[in-house]
């Protein structure tokens, strides 16, 4: 019997935590592919007799890299990654959780990384010159890896007309045919 039997197709998986971040540093351009070295901080760490925790604000070019490389603290969830069911690091889980809620959809779209990321995706479109329609074919191009649709152009050179090619961005990076593995 196919997957999914008489209930039809299995859903799509949806990629693993750590590949979001990294798919969208590499789509924005900003992703530094250096191998080993040093890890970045998810957190900003204050030590006034306890050590306290801060999500980080901005994200400069140290934490640039592949999620591989992020040090997590074991008493804490960072916002992006905790609401794509990052593991518990306190204790063993033998199986990844994955699930689909609002908040994972609100982080995509608001959180600090994701605003920064889109603001540099944009540029870097914005670096192609062109109209809108151009714009929108590129970071559709960029973005899924596919060639846009003609339907698919128009629509979403009207939304980068009224909303910015920002909040394009911020869209395409939070679109189900980005996140999961279609």
């Amino acid at each position: 019997s196919p997957p999914g039997g008489l209930l039809g197709p299995p859903p799509p998986p949806r990629l693993f935590l750590s590949a979001v971040p990294d798919a969208v540093l590499a789509v924005s351009g900003a992703l530094d592919r250096t191998m080993g070295g040093p890890g970045f901080d998810l957190f900003n760490i204050r030590v006034q007799n306890v050590a306290v925790y801060t999500p980080r604000e901005s994200w400069g070019p140290e934490s640039l890299r592949r999620t591989v490389y992020a040090r997590s603290i074991r008493a804490m969830k960072e916002g992006l990654m905790g609401a794509l069911d990052c593991p518990d690091s306190t204790m063993s889980e033998p199986k990844r959780a994955t699930s689909t809620t609002p908040l994972q959809l609100l982080r995509l779209l608001n959180s600090t990384f994701m605003l920064d990321q889109a603001e540099r995706f944009a540029r870097r479109i914005r670096e192609q010159n062109g109209d809108a329609r151009s714009h929108a074919a590129s970071a559709i191009r960029f973005a899924l890896g596919r060639t846009a649709a003609p339907a698919e152009i128009d629509d979403s050179a009207a939304f980068i007309r009224t909303h910015g090619l920002a909040a394009f961005a911020r869209a395409l990076f939070a679109s189900n045919v980005f996140v999961f593995v279609m």
